[in-house]
């Protein structure tokens, strides 16, 4: 695991945060950001991407590890899973999610000129990146 992400509710608005761990070198998340938070579009995978609202470094007592202040998601579908009775989604339920999913993946490369390369074959890493809105 390279990262923990927390909610919190700073002054009634809720954030997302990205603790990196100390060992890992992320800063390139970090620096893709500023980008993907400047394109201008009304593609539909836009909406879906969440923002970056700020960052910052905090010590801990291995080192220094880097915060990421993101715009909260939604359910992650691990989640949604929990709430799913029999744990089992039909294909029209899924339908939403794959949706999501492609239109972002369009999004990314078309749009904004990003490749998204950091996407693990693990059960969690797909419940970090696809989220059901």
């Amino acid at each position: 695991m390279s990262s923990s992400q927390w909610t919190s509710e700073p002054r009634s608005k809720y954030v997302a945060l990205k603790v990196f761990v100390k060992d890992r070198e992320r800063s390139h998340e970090l620096d893709i950001y500023p980008r993907i938070n400047s394109v201008d579009s009304n593609h539909p995978g836009r909406r879906f991407i969440r923002k970056l609202l700020n960052h910052f470094a905090i010590a801990g007592p291995h080192g220094q590890h880097i915060c990421l202040v993101h715009e909260p998601l939604g359910i992650s579908a691990s989640e949604l899973m929990k709430w799913t009775p029999g744990r089992a989604m039909s294909l029209k339920d899924l339908k939403p999610c794959i949706r999501q999913l492609l239109v972002v993946f369009d999004f990314l490369p078309s749009i904004a000129h990003v490749i998204h390369t950091g996407m693990q074959h693990s059960l969690e890493a797909l419940e970090s990146e696809l989220t059901c809105i």
